[in-house]
């Protein structure tokens, strides 16, 4: 007996594996794109901020619209114009997602927020200062520029606590606990 598929189920059923996968690709791949895209020698680790994986969501949220449209519209031209357009948005969100980092390396902090803003690297000298809030276990990192920006007290982030204060403290940088921001 042979089925007969339409085309249209086809799309269907890649728009399921879509979002079927898409938690284990939010919770793999973006630490893995970061590291393999921003990773120098001397790093001692690259992380991805929650906005990188905001990004992520939006990113695969397009590509299973992109194939979602393909099935409810049948194959028209209307309907591949749509699939076209979120597919560009896919891949233009997934690019933006892939530039969002933070970077501790033995001499420089340096970190991007998102594709538009600049990519800023600091040395350890310029860290004037990180306070760890207790409440939120969030750090906040100012540099001698003025420019803030926090990070996440996470598990990877533990494992480099201590290398990250001793060479902010070795640099002249102050250290300070507090109970929220």
């Amino acid at each position: 007996m042979i089925k007969d598929y339409e085309t249209r189920h086809i799309f269907m059923a890649i728009a399921i594996g879509v979002l079927f996968l898409s938690p284990i690709f939010l919770l793999l791949f973006p630490s893995l794109i970061s590291n393999s895209i921003h990773f120098t020698p001397g790093t001692l680790f690259v992380f991805v901020p929650g906005v990188g994986y905001l990004y992520y969501f939006f990113a695969l949220l397009f590509l299973f619209c992109a194939f979602f449209t393909l099935f409810l519209f049948d194959i028209h031209k209307k309907s591949i114009l749509f699939c076209l357009l979120f597919l560009l948005l896919s891949s233009f969100t997934f690019v933006t997602a892939s530039q969002s980092y933070i970077a501790f390396a033995d001499h420089s902090v340096s970190f991007r927020k998102n594709l538009w803003n600049d990519n800023h690297i600091y040395a350890w000298e310029e860290v004037e200062q990180v306070l760890f809030a207790q409440e939120s276990y969030e750090y906040e990192f100012t540099f001698a520029d003025g420019n803030t920006w926090r990070i996440s007290e996470t598990s990877k982030f533990r494992e480099i606590r201590s290398d990250v204060l001793r060479m902010v403290r070795f640099s002249g940088g102050e250290y300070d606990v507090v109970s929220s921001f």
